[in-house]
């Protein structure tokens, strides 16, 4: 675990000291095994914990460099490994995927591809792969990591003869496939030579998180035992199949050498719609690892064979019919996984099934499912596993193979649900389904890290059109934290559904909040206010801005979406409607009623005669709309068609666009004619008119909300009108209070006197309708001790002492034209004349560059300790450092520093003032209300403050807050520790038990006690220099 500086930790002070050096660092036993009962080691030859400043030579080969390749491939085409990709730094491996246009690519493909034709450097796309040198047969692969943010796997896999092991090949960012960005992959591909599925993937195991896997770390476990093999996430086991299950399948019989890697999956995202932002251009996205360890067996090879676990569903096989389910379905005995029976779906129906849970637990849900009448050709037909009702957003799982497979899903309840409802659907398709076998069992998990503290959205609020989405993002602190899922709520779901990532999916109008809430620690939450505005379109998302074809039917599977802006008339996205592809959706109706039904199209590769149509069917038993024509439709236009309704005209008709090119069995169009479609609308004409419906405005909302500021000072407010399709969305501007704040015509607030004044924007449309922002101007401050305090000298005049990548921007700033920049290792400093036993109180505003990025503001060398604030917002934040100078102190230096040469902070409006001066000689100078005042700042074994302007900052020392404490069985407690110095460079530990059986660390600094007897806790710097230990008593 990589724990990140924290100087909330300085005020630790019954503390051991160790300085001795360790001859090698001893690695903990795996995750999925804390107490080791399986006897694991290390295998060293295939494993790197990534500590130095490079990979281990003795376990690696970097793809390409110096131009080897090992005897094997460059990459999935169109990308390539690039050896420039792979960097350690500050404990952990990047490796990084770039649009790189100047790379000298490879001819060919390297015969890997499964996909298409694709040769190197079709798209620019490097990426980057180690290579193992040692060869191992069965064992533990463990994995933490955080996948790479964008259209790129990020994988831990094995080669061997005969077979390849993908331990997991994770998939960042796919905008047509939810699922995709939350799925584990493991699975075994088919090498051996003159087999009948050789080159294939022969079995595979998918499972959907309840997170991203590109947004935190998360640790990865794969077993390969001669009997069976198991996977698992943050230690808890998600499945276990036996090679006696698997039969022929079953290719892992030899030795095996691991690989690390990132490639372009085709099937995922086709590479034609890849573009340089997906990748933060030649920037690249990271692919982020720990460590990757090899663990085996010290003494017996072989587990056994796969634990049993208690399923908490009843009847799961429907060996007893459709005893415990409710819903329509048949048993059949025709067609099954496993026993005699199996359940059978046709015509849209669901089953379900209610069972009891605890409330803050994790889950595990799978099935096997066979969706019987998908041809894999041109039609597909989706069915879902999944669960509802059990506190959080309902989470599911989709099958569409026409055989039996398994998938599985994992979700966390809510704290106070006892309950939850399993469901297994073929709606809305109704394609002929079986499913059997469905297991739920509860999650075990180890966590890595500290305790959660705190929960963060972004944004606060925000407005959504009925039937569209949005997303809150959310932001767990402290980033070391170890257990980062949340439960998500919505206070009404009637009006707005969340999902267990902070999907919002909007209902109806009105006004709702949505809640996250720590797993970890329940008091740990944060809530967004969302508004609902009123939707005149009929379509759900008619503009594809939700990223997907969702709310869409893709009758042939050959739909696709585009975010090429060539082929997008507004928004992000668009539709892509290739040969033969048809994409409908269907509205509601009333009798006796006219509308509209309007979208904007493009042809590309037009075709003489086989046109590209719209269809409305339902109206008049279907009708035939313009069909667009191949000279007018090469740009973007929009097509129309009014139509009323009969007095019979009730329910739901459809909206359809259709390519009729033909494609052949294989799939092969004869002509490459494409539709791009954008901006779908079906509005009712109430008046039976030119079908322009009136469209009001219904609020307005001003952001920031509150304000403060200095006399001078000027602020940007933003009034946002919804809908967005209003037919007036001007605003006006008002003061209740020019002469303490007045605004212009575009929303641009300055600050003339000390007082409060309210910034209004009034709907020009509708005076009723407005929102504003309350606005304090501060009295001038006439005794700030800091010159240049916002930088508006448009220099760093007045910081003499600055150094590293330091500069002034006239961008991001918090006020005035000016703030100050740190890109990278380095800090501004400056020097103040005090007053000797005085109090000052140092504020200023900071913050990031983005998520993931930490700066300090702080203060030293006045005669005590050195105090500093640690900022991880990347909005601004005001920090403030109360400080009492010493009794010969008469300067004080304050600071902005950034200590990762990765990361980026700005700050700007510092100020030191003055308080009153000490009379009490005792008063310890170094007191802060935030750190521990039983500290000795002597005590400190590590470098001088003044020496952490070095680019690294060596670790000298580490120690706990405690020699001896004493628990009882069951209980658990944090174990508190402290690097030294403060800003070392390098923070991570490994907490290691003398007695796993009596006393279990988990790395974060919780300790449980498992039974009676007495165990040592040793706290071990990262590099293995330093310790210090705890002697833990359990009663």
């Amino acid at each position: 675990m990589k724990l990140l500086p924290s100087l909330l930790k300085l005020g630790l002070t019954s503390a051991v000291l160790a300085t001795s050096t360790l001859a090698s660092a001893v690695t903990p036993p795996p995750l999925s095994d804390p107490e080791n009962r399986g006897g694991w080691v290390i295998n060293p030859d295939a494993t790197d914990e990534f500590n130095g400043n490079d990979i281990d030579r003795n376990v690696w080969w970097i793809q390409g460099e110096n131009g080897n390749w090992n005897g094997q491939w460059r990459g999935r085409a169109p990308s390539e490994y690039d050896p420039d990709n792979v960097r350690v730094e500050n404990g952990y491996l990047y490796m990084t995927a770039r649009w790189d246009e100047t790379h000298n690519f490879s001819s060919g493909n390297g015969g890997g591809n499964s996909q298409g034709s694709w040769q190197y450097g079709d798209v620019p796309i490097t990426t980057a792969a180690l290579l193992g040198k040692h060869y191992f047969q069965y064992g533990y692969m463990e994995m933490r990591s955080k996948a790479a943010d964008g259209p790129i796997s990020s994988s831990y896999w094995t080669t061997g003869v005969g077979g390849e092991t993908d331990a997991f090949e994770s998939y960042g960012w796919n905008p047509n496939n939810p699922w995709s960005g939350k799925r584990f992959h493991t699975s075994f591909h088919d090498w051996r030579a003159g087999s009948p599925t050789y080159g294939r993937r022969i079995w595979e195991n998918d499972h959907i998180f309840d997170f991203r896997v590109a947004d935190d770390f998360h640790t990865y476990g794969f077993e390969w035992d001669p009997n069976y093999v198991a996977v698992y996430i943050d230690g808890a086991m998600v499945n276990c199949v036996t090679r006696a299950e698997m039969g022929n399948n079953w290719v892992a019989n030899n030795a095996q050498r691991a690989w690390i890697d990132m490639e372009t999956f085709d099937w995922e995202y086709n590479a034609n719609n890849l573009r340089p932002e997906h990748f933060n251009g030649s920037e690249g996205i990271d692919f982020v690892v720990d460590y990757a360890r090899v663990y085996q067996r010290s003494g017996s090879n072989t587990g056994g064979t796969c634990p049993n676990r208690t399923n908490l569903l009843q009847n799961a096989s429907f060996e007893n019919g459709m005893n415990g389910w409710s819903g329509d379905a048949s048993v059949i005995t025709t067609s099954s996984h496993h026993g005699n029976s199996a359940a059978a779906l046709d015509g849209s129906s669901t089953i379900e099934q209610v069972v009891a849970v605890k409330p803050n637990t994790t889950y595990i849900l799978s099935a096997w499912a066979n969706s019987v009448n998908t041809n894999e050709a041109d039609l597909w037909f989706n069915v879902f596993l999944g669960v509802k009702d059990y506190g959080n957003a309902q989470a599911d799982v989709r099958y569409f193979f026409p055989r039996w497979h398994e998938k599985s899903l994992q979700f966390t309840t809510g704290p106070d649900t006892y309950e939850a409802t399993v469901y297994f659907t073929n709606a809305p398709q109704g394609g002929l389904a079986y499913v059997d076998e469905l297991q739920l069992y509860e999650a075990q998990f180890t966590f890595i890290g500290d305790p959660a503290q705190s929960v963060s959205l972004s944004p606060a609020s925000l407005t959504i059109l009925q039937r569209e989405s949005g997303r809150v993002s959310a932001e767990v602190l402290p980033e070391s934290a170890g257990n980062k899922g949340l439960l998500w709520a919505s206070s009404d779901e009637s009006i707005a559904t969340v999902d267990g990532v902070g999907n919002i999916r909007a209902l109806a109008p009105g006004v709702v909040t949505i809640t996250a809430r720590s797993v970890d620690n329940l008091t740990a939450s944060a809530s967004a206010q969302v508004t609902v505005q009123p939707n005149l379109n009929l379509l759900d998302n008619g503009g594809f801005e939700k990223g997907s074809l969702t709310d869409w039917w893709d009758s042939f599977g050959l739909a696709a979406m585009t975010d090429e802006q060539a082929n997008v008339i507004e928004g992000r996205y668009a539709a892509s409607v290739a040969a033969g592809a048809n994409l409908a959706q269907q509205f509601p109706v009333e009798p006796n009623t006219s509308y509209r039904v309007s979208a904007e199209c493009r042809l590309d590769n037009p075709h003489a005669s086989n046109g590209v149509f719209f269809i409305i069917d339902g109206w008049a038993a279907g009708a035939w709309g313009i069909p667009m024509a191949a000279a007018s439709f090469t740009s973007y236009s929009e097509w129309q068609q009014d139509f009323t309704t009969g007095p019979e005209d009730e329910g739901n008709m459809s909206i359809a666009v259709w390519n009729s090119v033909a494609v052949a069995a294989n799939g092969t169009p004869s002509h490459p004619q494409t539709a791009y479609c954008d901006n779908f609308q079906v509005m009712r004409l109430d008046d039976g008119g030119d079908g322009q419906e009136p469209v009001p405005v219904a609020a307005v909302t001003v952001n920031p909300g509150n304000v403060a500021l200095d006399v001078g000072q000027t602020v940007q407010l933003n009034a946002t009108v919804t809908p967005q399709n209003a037919d007036n969305s001007n605003v006006r501007w008002e003061s209740s209070n020019n002469a303490v704040a007045s605004v212009s015509a575009s929303g641009l607030v300055t600050a003339h006197s000390a007082g409060a004044a309210v910034i209004r924007a009034i709907a020009e449309a509708d005076s009723t309708i407005s929102d504003g922002a309350s606005i304090t101007v501060n009295a001038v401050a006439t005794d700030n001790l800091v010159a240049n305090a916002g930088f508006e000298e448009g220099n760093l005049n007045a910081w003499p002492t600055s150094y590293g990548n330091s500069s002034v921007v006239n961008n991001n700033a918090r006020s005035g034209s000016y703030a100050a920049y740190l890109n990278g290792n380095g800090a501004i400093e400056q020097d103040l004349a005090v007053l000797p036993n005085t109090t000052y109180t140092l504020t200023g505003w900071v913050k990031v560059g983005a998520s993931g990025h930490t700066g300090y503001l702080g203060v030293k060398n006045f005669g005590g300790t050195e105090i500093g604030r640690r900022v991880t917002s990347t909005g601004y934040t005001q920090q403030s450092i109360t400080f009492t100078t010493g009794a010969n102190a008469t300067t004080a230096r304050i600071y902005v520093w950034n200590g990762d040469a990765a990361h980026r902070v700005y700050a700007d409006d510092i100020v030191v003032t003055a308080g009153e001066t000490s009379t009490d000689p005792g008063t310890d100078p170094g007191t802060d209300p935030g750190t521990d005042p039983g500290t000795d700042p002597g005590t400190d074994p590590g470098t001088d403050p003044e020496d952490c302007s070095a680019n690294w900052i060596s670790v000298t020392g580490v120690s706990t807050a405690a020699n001896a404490i004493t628990m009882r069985v069951g209980a658990q407690q944090v174990l508190d520790y402290s690097i030294f110095p403060s800003c070392a460079s390098q923070q991570n530990v490994t907490l290691l038990s003398s007695n796993w059986r009596v006393v279990a660390p988990n790395n974060n600094g919780t300790i449980t006690a498992r039974r009676a007897g007495t165990a040592v806790i040793t706290v071990r710097t990262k590099d293995g220099q330093y310790e210090a230990t705890t002697t833990v008593t359990v009663q």
